[in-house]
């Protein structure tokens, strides 16, 4: 039996990215700037070999974005082999010359090629299916009246990132008429809504989600404070060696993607805000006294793992965060509901005491 593509939520330096034959690779600064921002909202599709090692498939721009961005996850859809997809498209073509294939067996063989990165052209090129129908299965198949893509666009919305440059995003206007609903987006692999309105008990999901992740943002703000005190005293807490080398052994992602502003809050340093390219006021604060340096790195270490907290890490907890709540847990701080969800998630890993 054949293995169902999986999800996974995987660190991009740690892929490998084969050889891409797009010539519209090149990164560019404003791609770069909105995967920093909003992180790869389309997962990647990659095969796992043999070897543990994960080759990405499609999405190598994505791939490389991200790594160029410091973002530590991206999501990754794992298909069991690089000829899944034709494996998938030749048994569509056999059926469909044979005459064995309904209506809705055959979206499902289209719906399954989307869900592996495939596009309606291509899918359309090895069935031969004009794309307009492969398009209206996909749609029939996402939901009970449609999905819209990027291509379903008839608008443009001009969006400004942080950094104040430009980008256009494709939009539907008087989607109703065009038989378009609202996607409530629920997490990663929920891709539709059914006919008409919400249930009761999807409303109460979405409450959820709205309510957490506000707590979520506010439980930031005190974990980020409870760390500057904890740095504020004269003594660095017990087992900050441990855990520090744990952090750069096991998550390396929290040495090299810390965030110099957060960092240097922490541990209480004075400085004055700049725009200036890599600007890092940890590292001004350390090229200017040799004092505390433990201090330093305990707050860099910190810095790295709030980088890959967001408010919707209760959604999908990894062991980093987990490793990180159980130290601060260890050295005294109270968890929050919503933060004890990601330490519940999972087996507590050894902390420094």
């Amino acid at each position: 039996m054949k293995a169902t593509p999986t999800l996974e939520m995987l660190d991009p330096a740690a892929l490998t990215v084969d050889i891409n034959v797009r010539k519209d690779a090149a990164l560019t600064a404003d791609f770069v700037a909105s995967i920093k921002e909003h992180g790869v909202m389309e997962p990647v599709i990659a095969h796992r070999k043999d070897d543990g090692t994960v080759h990405v498939l499609m999405g190598q721009r994505r791939t490389r974005a991200a790594v160029e961005a410091a973002r530590t996850l991206i999501p990754v859809m794992i298909i069991e082999s690089p000829e899944e997809a034709e494996r998938i498209v030749t048994q569509v073509v056999e059926n469909i010359h044979r005459a064995e294939l309904t209506e809705a067996d055959e979206a499902d063989a289209y719906h399954q090629l989307s869900l592996i990165g495939v596009s309606a052209a291509a899918i359309a090129k090895k069935t031969g299916r004009t794309k307009s129908t492969i398009e209206s299965a996909l749609k029939a198949k996402s939901t009970e009246t449609g999905a819209a893509t990027d291509e379903d666009g008839n608008a443009v919305y001009i969006e400004t990132d942080y950094r104040g440059e430009h980008s256009a995003v494709p939009v539907v206007t008087g989607w109703k008429d065009l038989g378009f609903t609202l996607r409530y987006y629920s997490g990663y692999g929920t891709s539709s809504a059914p006919k008409g309105p919400m249930t009761e008990e999807q409303k109460a999901e979405r409450k959820t989600l709205i309510e957490n992740n506000k707590l979520m943002q506010s439980a930031t703000t005190v974990r980020r404070e409870w760390v500057k005190n904890l740095l504020a005293k004269k003594q660095a807490p017990k087992g900050w060696q441990y855990f520090t080398l744990h952090a750069i052994t096991h998550h390396s992602e929290t040495a090299s993607g810390y965030e110099g502003k957060v960092a240097a809050e922490m541990i209480g340093a004075k400085f004055e805000e700049s725009s200036q390219w890599a600007w890092n006021p940890l590292r001004d604060h350390v090229a200017k006294t040799t004092t505390r340096p433990e201090f330093g790195l305990i707050a860099l270490i910190c810095a790295g793992y709030e980088k890959t907290i967001q408010k919707d890490s209760w959604r999908s907890p990894s062991q980093t965060h987990r490793d990180y709540l159980n130290q601060l847990v260890a050295w005294g701080y109270t968890a929050s509901e919503v933060e004890q969800i990601i330490i519940d998630s999972g087996d507590k890993t050894e902390t420094a005491g």
